[in-house]
């Protein structure tokens, strides 16, 4: 195999030298990179680093020139009697519910004495929409600088 993958390499390297253009913008080393499948039995692996530093300067990167992929043998799936029906319905449900529902129903069902005071359900339920669908990670931190600054106001 190991033969087989530095007759690969030289065959790119070569198809690289001729679709060099010669410009100063494009690297002098081309960046090759080969993907070799390994199935069951079949284990004839080398050593990747040794392997590359015989096209040292030839390549932009010697070190990582082939990466194995062992592929293993499937198991018979379990749970072949899945109720599809209960299982679709399911993942609507979950994929229909919203963080914001959530915290609408949290908060309709806890005591009083644990109830927001600063917060307000609204504005928690947006900022996390905005945190969970939006990616916007200072969602919660800019709401409560808001309703701390809203406070601050009142108090004056």
């Amino acid at each position: 195999m190991e033969l087989f993958c530095r007759q690969k390499v030289e065959d790119l390297l070569a198809q690289a030298r001729s679709e060099h253009s010669g410009s100063s913008k494009q690297p002098k080393e081309p960046l090759i990179r080969l993907s070799v499948d390994l199935w069951l039995g079949f284990d004839d692996i080398f050593n990747v680093v040794r392997f590359g530093q015989q096209f040292l300067g030839r390549v932009a990167n010697p070190k990582d020139l082939v990466l194995f992929h062992r592929h293993r043998e499937q198991r018979a799936r379990v749970g072949a009697g899945v109720d599809r029906e209960l299982v679709d319905r399911v993942a609507a449900k979950a994929l229909s519910s919203r963080v914001e529902d959530y915290v609408v129903k949290y908060f309709a069902n806890v005591s009083d004495d644990k109830q927001m005071v600063v917060l307000t359900e609204r504005g928690l339920a947006e900022s996390l929409k905005h945190f969970v669908d939006k990616d916007e990670k200072d969602a919660i931190a800019t709401l409560l600088q808001h309703q701390l600054a809203r406070c601050k106001h009142r108090l004056k």
